[in-house]
C-alpha cells in the first residue's frame, strides 16, 4: 500500500494496479490488509487520499463517517459511537 500512496499523484494507473495486486495477494495468502483497507474504494479500486480523491463527512443521521470517492462517486460508511467520536475530535483539535 505504500507504493500505491507514493505513486498516487504521478501515475494513477499504477496506483490502481498496486491496489489490485495487494488485494489479490491478501486473498491468496489469507492475510488481512488491516486498517488501510478503508482507504480503498470498493467500486473502482482507487487508493483514497483525503483532499485528492476522497471526501470525508460525519453523518449524524446514519451515525457514521462517510467516505466518498471523487472518481466514481461511491460512498462507504463506517459506523461510530457518537460520544467516543466527539471526545476524539476534541482531543485532536486541542493538540
Amino acid at each position: 500500500m505504500g507504493l500505491a500512496r507514493a505513486r498516487l499523484g504521478a501515475r494513477p494507473d499504477l496506483t490502481k494496479r498496486y491496489v489490485r495486486l495487494a488485494l489479490l495477494l491478501s486473498k491468496r495468502y489469507n492475510v488481512g490488509i488491516g486498517p488501510e483497507k478503508k482507504h480503498i474504494c470498493r467500486r473502482c479500486g482507487t487508493y483514497l487520499v483525503e483532499g485528492r480523491n476522497l471526501q470525508v463527512r460525519a453523518s449524524p443521521k446514519h451515525r457514521a463517517i462517510a467516505y466518498k470517492c471523487l472518481e466514481c462517486g461511491n460512498i462507504q460508511r463506517f459506523p461510530y459511537n457518537a460520544k467516543v467520536f466527539i471526545k476524539e475530535r476534541t482531543k485532536s483539535s486541542v493538540n
